[in-house]
């Protein structure tokens, strides 16, 4: 998937944990978390200005791989296929078809799935 952390929209990630049934405590929760969250960056000039943030899951929180699974998990379930036709490992995607013609047609239906919930596959 290509920038997967830095694309996933933060409704995503609130509806995807809904759809797993999250308490919606839980939920408030972390929309909290990422609530005005904001970046600045460091130069040799020294920190820019902060920036809002208002999409992705935070780098480096240990919760981040868990919400970003989990957003794959709800957004890929009707598009899976038993190994070792599709497979997923964290932010890759195998696709696997017995010919090109069905390979194409397979990694097409991905990409306009992904990009109806406001993400992309990268095929580099």
């Amino acid at each position: 998937m290509e920038k997967a952390y830095d694309r996933v929209p933060r409704d995503l990630i609130w509806w995807a944990l809904r759809k797993k049934q999250v308490p919606e405590h839980y939920v408030s929760i972390i929309q909290d978390m990422y609530s005005g969250a904001q970046a600045t960056v460091r130069t040799q000039c020294g920190n820019t200005r902060a920036q809002p943030v208002t999409v992705r899951v935070h780098q480096g929180s240990a919760l981040s791989p868990y919400l970003f699974i989990t957003v794959l998990d709800v957004v890929c379930q009707d598009l899976l296929e038993p190994a070792p036709w599709t497979m997923l490992y964290a932010d890759d995607v195998v696709l696997c078809a017995r010919n090109q013609g069905d390979l194409e047609r397979k990694l097409q239906k991905w990409k306009d799935h992904l990009h109806q919930h406001g993400l992309q596959i990268n095929t580099a």
